[in-house]
């Protein structure tokens, strides 16, 4: 994660890992793997068709989980060495045309949930 996210909170739209904002309430992390926003599954709650999803593994599991604990997520659900997740593209089917997906990141001081 670079400077920019860590110290000065800001994210933007060319960023690989972050949040996004569904709806303008509901805030989601996601990383890009080979130019696609994944999020994982847990968000959603059995919604999403398993054979939309992709297991993440390594380091592209390692940055969303590290999203997952700057927003405090429960350590059991990012305790495993993968996780099931579903591209942005395949995610916005479940949504309404109307609902926004924008780039986020949050301002609170996190930096004690994840070390």
């Amino acid at each position: 994660m670079c400077s920019r996210k860590m110290i000065l909170k800001k994210s933007s739209e060319k960023d690989r890992r972050g949040f996004l904002r569904i709806g303008g309430t509901s805030d989601v992390p996601y990383t890009e793997v080979e130019g696609i926003k994944y999020l994982p599954v847990f968000y959603f709650e059995g919604a999403i068709d398993q054979s939309m999803c992709l297991t993440l593994r390594g380091w592209d599991w390692a940055h969303l989980r590290f999203c997952c604990k700057v927003q405090g997520v429960k350590d059991e659900l990012i305790a495993s060495d993968c996780c099931e997740s579903v591209a942005l593209q395949d995610l916005r089917e479940y949504f309404s045309l109307e609902t926004t997906f924008v780039e986020y990141w949050p301002a609170k001081d996190y930096i004690s949930r994840v070390v």
